[in-house]
C-alpha cells in the first residue's frame, strides 16, 4: 500500500475564513481539489510529506512544520488505472494571511473560496470533500 497526503489550507483574515482550491491541468481533468500527493522515500514523516507537497504545489512554505496539523483521519482507496491501493492521510493548516500562490505544472488555476460557499459538488472526489469537512471541524473548534 502506498501512502499519500491531502492538505487543506485555510486562511482567516479578519472574520473571513477561506480555503485554498487548486484546479488540475487539462491533462489531469481540470477539476478542483485540495493539495494531494504521494509520500516520497526521502520524507522523514507524513508531516514532512505534507509540508513538501504544499511547497511543491503552491509555493507556500509552512514553517515550522508543526503548523500543519494531522486530523488523524485517512482514506484507503484503489486506483484501478495504476493498480495501486493508497492510504491518504488528511492534514490542514490555518494561516492568518493569504500568501502568494505559485501553482505547479500539475495545476492551471487556484482560488480562495469562503468556507460557507463550499458544496459537495465542488469536489470531484468524495475523499476531498470529506477531508475538507473534517478539517473544517478542527478549525472551527480552535
Amino acid at each position: 500500500m502506498s501512502e499519500k497526503v491531502q492538505v487543506i489550507i485555510f486562511s482567516k483574515v479578519r472574520n473571513s475564513l477561506e480555503v485554498l482550491r487548486l484546479q488540475t491541468n487539462d491533462q489531469r481533468g481540470a477539476f478542483w481539489q485540495n493539495i494531494t500527493g504521494g509520500v516520497e522515500p526521502e520524507d522523514n514523516s507524513l508531516l514532512k510529506a505534507a509540508q513538501r507537497e504544499v511547497k511543491e504545489e503552491t509555493g507556500i512554505e509552512i514553517t515550522p512544520v508543526n503548523k500543519i496539523k494531522s486530523i488523524n483521519f485517512f482514506f484507503d482507496y484503489h486506483n484501478q488505472s495504476r493498480g495501486i491501493t493508497y492510504k491518504e492521510h488528511v492534514f490542514y493548516t490555518l494561516l492568518t494571511n493569504k500568501p502568494t500562490v505559485r501553482i505547479s505544472g500539475e495545476h492551471q488555476g487556484y482560488c480562495w473560496k469562503n468556507v460557507n460557499d463550499i458544496i459537495k459538488s465542488d469536489f470531484k472526489f468524495e475523499s476531498n470533500h470529506i477531508g475538507f469537512c473534517e478539517a473544517l471541524k478542527e478549525v472551527n473548534a480552535l
